[in-house]
């Protein structure tokens, strides 16, 4: 998958890092991946720009997938499910969270 208008990012290190991030990522996959800090050492990034090029290239399209084991590339969109699902249930409880929070003021 190519990503088109890097040249048109935002100047942000998440941004900056996405093709670089991508490019590692996509060498391993389900059976093997690669942690946060792995991708951080390797590009001497903090973890913070780790998880802001995988959300820039998530919100691009880019079949990034994560697990309590890392990162990895889903060629097969089989993977790509489980994140999805996975994401939906973080935001659900996070919107829980704050409807909690709104009923206390």
């Amino acid at each position: 998958m190519n990503l088109t208008n890097f040249e048109n990012m935002p100047d942000t290190k998440a941004a900056k890092y996405a093709e670089p991030v991508l490019y590692i990522i996509k060498r391993y996959g389900v059976d093997n991946p690669i942690k946060s800090h792995q991708i951080e050492k390797i590009l001497a990034v903090s973890g913070a720009v780790v998880r802001g090029a995988v959300s820039f290239l998530r919100e691009n399209g880019c079949a990034v997938c994560s697990g309590s084991r890392g990162y990895y590339y889903d060629y097969t969109g089989k993977e790509t499910k489980k994140t999805i699902a996975h994401l939906r249930q973080r935001a659900q409880r996070m919107l829980n969270v704050a409807n909690k929070l709104e009923k206390s003021i």
